[in-house]
């Protein structure tokens, strides 16, 4: 009787010291990791961040998603809440897995913020897989176009059809550099 009292007694305080861990865990992350809410400019810092945080605390691979999740401000956040909901349970998707995808939402985020529909079908052909490929891509396309313009000798925005129709109020998103 008294071994399966002193036995509780260890469990319930392994529990409680697991629960201690974790509440620490969580204030390294919220201190050595900046929060992310979705900048672009940002992204590659953070992810060297989380890898690093992984490393200097011995994590696992998995434990990164939960890392990336506590890092991050909505609609980061969200959008990690409902990727780890979507594959609970499945130990073989990790933190590679997870971080391919918020890559993915990044460019296609990019691509949606474009007004030129020529720049998104452009960048959307290669399926650009980084966020710099996706910018490279664009600023290619927008530079030869407007090499072309200038050897015809016409103004770039007046003559160029792709230009046309844009909404009153609208601003194009400049593509002029990425800095890694």
């Amino acid at each position: 009787m008294a071994e399966q009292d002193l036995g509780l007694a260890f469990n319930n305080l392994a529990f409680q010291l697991q629960g201690l861990s974790n509440k620490l865990g969580a204030q390294g992350v919220n201190q050595i990791i900046p929060k992310f809410s979705g900048d672009a400019t940002k992204f590659r810092t953070w992810i060297k961040h989380i890898e690093k945080y992984i490393v200097l605390a011995g994590l696992g691979r998995n434990e990164a998603k939960m890392v990336a999740y506590r890092s991050s401000d909505p609609p980061v956040s969200d959008f990690i809440h409902r990727w780890l909901e979507q594959n609970d349970g499945d130990e073989t998707v990790g933190w590679n897995e997870l971080k391919a995808q918020l890559v993915k939402q990044l460019v296609n985020f990019f691509i949606n913020g474009l007004s030129l529909d020529y720049l998104k079908m452009k960048i959307m052909r290669p399926n650009s897989d980084t966020f710099q490929g996706a910018v490279a891509v664009a600023m290619t396309e927008q530079n030869l176009r407007k090499r072309f313009e200038l050897r015809r000798g016409t103004p770039e925005r007046s003559s160029n059809r792709h230009f046309e129709g844009q909404g009153a109020g609208e601003e194009a998103m400049e593509v002029d550099h990425y800095i890694d």
